[in-house]
């Protein structure tokens, strides 16, 4: 069996009486193996980094906070200057992404702990 990324998603807006929507579905079929898979304990008290090891061709950044109550911000530095990804209670993020990988960073940011799961993988 091939290696296969498979994204299906909704998204929909409603708001009074005007609703709009979009579904779609996207496979990908990626030529590397590699991927990282983790979840990391987050705190308040500083930027955390994730293990992003040594992938050459990242395509896809998945984020999941799995916290009911602290949101979480992912960012490419140590101080948290560009975050590139601010996820609220029990949000999921997924990034489109193109060449090696920045180091990636993160810490709850509101709230005092959570934990975030992420899949990073190759094109």
């Amino acid at each position: 069996m091939a290696n296969s990324i498979i994204l299906n998603g909704t998204i929909r807006y409603d708001y009074g009486t005007t609703a709009t929507g979009t579904i779609s579905t996207n496979t990908i079929s990626p030529s590397g193996s590699n991927y990282i898979s983790n979840n990391i304990n987050l705190t308040s008290a500083g930027w955390t980094g994730l293990s992003t090891s040594s992938l050459s061709d990242t395509r896809y950044i998945f984020l999941d906070n799995l916290d009911t109550t602290s949101s979480i911000s992912v960012a490419t530095d140590a101080s948290g200057t560009n975050v590139i990804s601010r996820l609220y209670p029990g949000d999921v993020s997924v990034i489109s992404y193109s060449g090696s990988l920045l180091p990636l960073y993160a810490k709850v940011t509101s709230g005092s702990t959570a934990t975030l799961a992420y899949i990073i993988g190759e094109s």
